[in-house]
C-alpha cells in the first residue's frame, strides 16, 4: 500500500496499491481565480501530474464532498473508489492550553474579530479589510490576522494603510497551538470569508472555543461549518459588512450548537475511516 499527494507521489507506477489523498480542486475553479496569482502554465502542469496519477491509484481519499465533488467535475475517475474523509479540529487538551497575553498584542477581551490562515490574498484578506471598513465595527472592534504571511502581504499592509485601519488591524503572524484556544475565546468572532477551500478546519477550531463564525458561501467552507456559520459571497463587500455585524448577534443557543458539532470531528475518527479505506482498497485489488 502507497498512501500519498499530489506533491509526495513521485512514481505512480510502484508495484503495490496506491491510494491518493486530494485536499482541493481551487485552481480549477473559475470563480476563485485571481488575476497573476498562478501562471496557465503552472495549472497545466498541475492538470497533467493529477491525470497521470489518476490512471494508476487504486483509490482517492477526498477531505470533503466539495473536493469530491470537483473531481468528478474535471477528471474521469470512478465515483465508488473516492471515499470522503473530513479532517478536524486540532483541540488542545485542556492541561497544555495557555492563556494569550492580550495586552502585549494590544487587544482587550472581546474586543476584536478573528482571522486565522495564512496571510494571503488568497484568503480574501483585502476584501475584508474592505467590508471591515465599512461596517464601521472599527469604531469599537479590532481584526485581528493571525497565521505565517503569504503571497500579496505587501499589498495587505499597503491596504491597511490605505483604509486609515493601521490601529485598527493586527498582524500576529504564528501563535502557537497552545495559545490559539485563547486567541479564538477572547474574540468577538471568528471571520473566514475566503474565496474557496477544500476544508477550513480554523471553522471547526472557532466552534470548538464556542466563537461564533462568518464564511464564505462557496467551496467546502458551508460543509464544513454545518449550517451554523454566518454565510456571505467572498465577493461582495456589502454583503460581507451586514455579515460582520450578523456575526456579532449569533444567539448563544447556535454557538452551543456548534460546538456539539464540531466536537464530532477528531482525528481518531480519521483514522479508522482512513484504515477501513485502505483495508477495502487492498481486498479490491486482490
Amino acid at each position: 500500500m502507497f498512501s500519498g499527494s499530489l506533491k509526495s507521489i513521485k512514481n505512480v507506477s510502484l508495484p503495490s496499491s496506491k491510494i491518493y489523498t486530494i485536499y482541493d480542486l481551487a485552481v480549477f475553479r473559475k470563480e476563485t481565480q485571481i488575476p497573476n496569482y498562478i501562471s496557465a502554465r503552472h495549472k497545466r502542469i498541475i492538470d497533467k501530474k493529477t491525470k497521470e496519477i489518476l490512471q494508476n491509484v487504486d483509490g482517492i481519499i477526498a477531505i470533503s464532498s466539495t473536493t469530491k465533488n470537483d473531481i468528478l467535475q474535471f477528471y474521469d475517475f470512478p465515483e465508488n473508489k473516492i471515499r470522503v474523509i473530513p479532517l478536524a479540529q486540532n483541540q488542545i487538551l485542556d492541561s497544555s492550553k495557555k492563556e494569550i497575553d492580550l495586552k502585549s498584542h494590544k487587544l482587550e477581551k472581546n474586543g476584536y474579530l478573528l482571522f486565522v490562515g495564512q496571510i494571503s490574498i488568497r484568503k480574501n484578506i483585502l476584501n475584508l479589510l474592505k467590508a471591515f471598513s465599512l461596517s464601521g465595527l472599527h469604531n469599537d472592534l479590532k481584526l485581528v490576522l493571525a497565521g505565517m504571511e503569504g503571497r500579496g502581504i505587501e499589498k495587505i499592509k499597503e491596504a491597511v494603510l490605505e483604509s486609515g485601519l493601521q490601529e485598527q488591524v493586527e498582524l500576529l503572524n504564528y501563535i502557537p497551538d497552545e495559545t490559539l484556544p485563547s486567541l479564538y475565546e477572547n474574540s468577538s468572532g471568528f471571520v473566514f470569508p475566503t474565496y474557496y477551500e477544500g476544508f477550513g478546519i480554523p471553522i471547526l477550531e472557532a466552534m470548538i472555543n464556542r466563537t461564533p463564525v462568518m464564511i464564505g458561501n462557496i467551496g467546502a467552507a458551508p460543509e464544513t461549518a454545518g449550517g451554523f456559520g454566518t454565510e456571505v459571497s467572498p465577493f461582495s463587500v456589502n454583503e460581507k459588512s451586514e455579515g460582520l455585524k450578523q456575526l456579532l448577534e449569533t444567539p448563544k443557543e447556535q454557538i452551543e450548537s456548534a460546538f456539539n458539532y464540531a466536537s464530532k470531528f477528531n482525528w481518531q475518527n480519521n483514522a479508522t475511516e482512513t484504515q477501513k479505506f485502505y483495508e477495502k482498497t487492498l481486498n479490491r485489488a486482490e
